[in-house]
């Protein structure tokens, strides 16, 4: 997921705009962003994705299997990349999109069955940041 990102982020999702592209239906969902750990991201960051719901030329909902459904007050870390000029989309469907959690213990997130803190789940975000930028050394046998 990384290193298919350009932009990572941790956001609040403060909009949602569907509508018609062609004959497919697209949502362009509109992030307060809190934190960026790959890329730079203006404090307010718009992504498209695939699915929504139109209410013209009359109600209809399009769904796409492994797209995640996203809701006003959404908060969690985005992984995106580039659509086109000036356009961001979500990388991978709902693997792009990793929702904090909160309980008695604090703030969390699920990743690979495990309970990470936002911290520790940043924290292997810039790991596998700094992996990419690692070279192989000229003298190794890879």
């Amino acid at each position: 997921m990384v290193a298919a990102s350009d932009t990572i982020v941790e956001g609040k999702v403060v909009g949602l705009r569907s509508y018609w592209q062609g004959r497919q239906i697209l949502t362009e969902v509109s992030l307060n962003v809190t934190r960026s750990h790959k890329g730079a991201a203006p404090s307010k960051l718009a992504f498209i994705q695939m699915g929504g719901r139109v209410e013209t030329p009359f109600p209809v909902t399009m769904t796409v299997p492994g797209a995640p459904v996203q809701s006003l007050g959404d908060d969690g870390f985005y992984f995106l990349e580039p659509r086109s000029p000036g356009e961001k989309m979500i990388v991978g469907l709902s693997l792009g999109r990793v929702l904090k959690n909160q309980d008695a213990d604090g703030e969390f997130i699920m990743h690979d069955g495990k309970r990470l803190t936002t911290g520790e789940f940043a924290d292997e975000i810039r790991r596998a940041i700094a992996g990419q930028a690692r070279r192989p050394d000229p003298g190794s046998r890879r």
